[in-house]
């Protein structure tokens, strides 16, 4: 019957043993993959920040591009007005006419 015992107690340690092991290396786990989370949520987060700031950058510029082509078409509907010298007429502005006034103009500046 002492053996018995002896052996029933020593399977317990055994049994005790193992379940501390499996215990510890669960919250191993469960810690590194809190910790990944917790990471992860941190990059969450900072996309989101970056992604609104975007978002009003977007918006910003978005305004400007209309004003600036609201003041375009106030410059072009009091252009029109004006009349010509004879022998000139409205210039047609291509890319390359576009470069070279634009370069013409910021040397004169």
């Amino acid at each position: 019957m002492r053996n018995l015992c002896c052996g029933c107690a020593r399977k317990r340690q055994k049994f005790q043993a193992e379940f501390e092991n499996m215990k510890y290396s669960g919250e191993a786990k469960l810690s590194s993959g809190q910790r990944i989370l917790e990471e992860m949520q941190g990059k969450l987060e900072e996309n989101e920040s970056n992604s609104s700031n975007s978002r009003l950058k977007l918006e910003r510029m978005d305004r400007i591009l209309l004003n600036v082509k609201a003041g375009i078409e106030h410059l072009s509907d009091k252009l029109t007005s004006l009349k010509l010298p004879k022998g000139q007429g409205p210039v047609r502005l291509t890319q390359s006419t576009a470069d070279d006034f634009v370069i013409d103009f910021v040397g004169s500046v």
